[in-house]
């Protein structure tokens, strides 16, 4: 029964994007294989991929050909490389702050008349230095790319105190350009790239979309993995569609919300004075915590305004940086029809990358390694 169930919806996914934009607009200066669709726009990171050959066929093994298998197998049972971070923590007007994760290698020797390249990594919800992907990602871009990394860790997340009643709010980037300017104030001769998973390649560009000023952005080129673009319809899609229903209201209402009734009661003394606390603590959906966020906390007049504030694909028209989009087309948070391809293709700064596997932040080829890392390292080293 589930094999004839997979086999009807495969034939219907396949029936539904075989006229789609996707299918009439193939790649050409990538290694075929899974790759379904590249547009590669900047001529230098072309000629890269075209001669150096560093980034291999995307090959994915058999027994992880489902989006939702790659997924659970990278962040589940894939070790976690060992690395050592050092803390830094960054100060807001308000009295808020950040926290930023930093791993330098000191065998790692960068020639006296080259740049050190600081990479920020933007982490995808709930996910922090700690977490594999994260980890993984560091090693490759300090050790095989020779970078600086450093992880961002918005207002009260990855174990930052809340030192202020301000949470984060996603469709403000002031946070991250004041978190910027304070890493490029402090490493003037440095040059500064990113890269953001998930939510926090949403973060990542929106950032880059609101700095219209290419000339004065301190970001020189960023990669996004596995972006959602647009946070509403995301939202809408894991709590009404039932493959995906039990799971993502488990994680959410149970991980986060949990975690964040924890974080409330413990900075009782910060939030006690601005919100009503009692009425925070007792809710249990989703639903009424997103809307009470959105209309208590930040002020938007709906819920719908707050995730669409957020959303970079709104505003993609004026990203002025060069970035690299990679997204799986069997992702099983993001699906297609979110990915603005338009926009995309418009934009002379992006460049797209899709496969037709590879799930939510994973690209296990394989030799069980994440591809796209060797692409990301490619593009901003270009």
């Amino acid at each position: 029964l589930f094999l004839s169930w997979y086999r009807q919806r495969r034939r219907k996914i396949l029936a539904r994007t075989k006229n789609s934009f996707l299918t009439k607009n193939k790649g050409n200066f990538l290694p075929r294989s899974s790759v379904k669709y590249a547009d590669i726009k900047h001529d230098l990171f072309r000629n890269v991929l075209e001669t150096k050959g560093n980034v291999s066929a995307y090959r994915v093994p058999f027994y992880l050909s489902n989006g939702f298998l790659q997924t659970v197998f990278f962040n589940y049972f894939m070790p976690a490389p060992q690395l050592e971070f050092v803390r830094e923590y960054v100060k807001f007007n308000c009295g808020g702050q950040a926290s930023l994760d930093w791993h330098r290698s000191k065998n790692c020797s960068i020639g006296s008349e080259q740049k050190e390249i600081i990479c920020l990594i933007f982490p995808a919800l709930g996910t922090s230095c700690r977490t594999k992907y994260v980890r993984h990602l560091v090693r490759y871009l300090v050790y095989q790319a020779g970078m600086t990394c450093v992880v961002v860790n918005v207002r009260g997340t990855a174990g930052t105190c809340f030192t202020s009643h301000k949470l984060f709010d996603i469709g403000d980037s002031e946070d991250i350009r004041h978190i910027v300017h304070h890493i490029q104030s402090k490493n003037k001769e440095s040059l500064l790239v990113a890269v953001g998973a998930s939510f926090g390649s949403n973060i990542l560009v929106k950032y880059l979309c609101d700095n219209v000023d290419q000339d004065n952005s301190p970001i020189k080129a960023a990669v996004s993995i596995s972006n959602p673009f647009n946070l509403y319809e995301l939202m809408n899609r894991e709590m009404n569609w039932p493959f995906n229903h039990s799971y993502c209201r488990n994680m959410f209402e149970g991980r986060f919300l949990g975690w964040f009734k924890r974080r409330i009661s413990k900075y009782s003394d910060v939030f006690g004075p601005h919100y009503d606390l009692k009425e925070w603590l007792e809710i249990e959906t989703t639903e009424k915590f997103c809307d009470f966020a959105a209309t208590e906390v930040f002020r938007y007049k709906s819920f719908e305004q707050f995730l669409q504030a957020g959303s970079c694909g709104n505003s993609l028209q004026t990203l002025n940086t060069p970035c690299l989009f990679i997204n799986s087309l069997d992702d099983p948070v993001v699906p297609e029809y979110l990915i603005p391809h338009e926009k995309l293709r418009k934009n002379e700064n992006a460049n797209v990358v899709y496969t037709e596997r590879g799930g939510h932040i994973a690209f296990l080829n394989d030799s069980m390694k994440c591809w796209f890392m060797p692409l990301a390292k490619a593009f901003l080293e270009a």
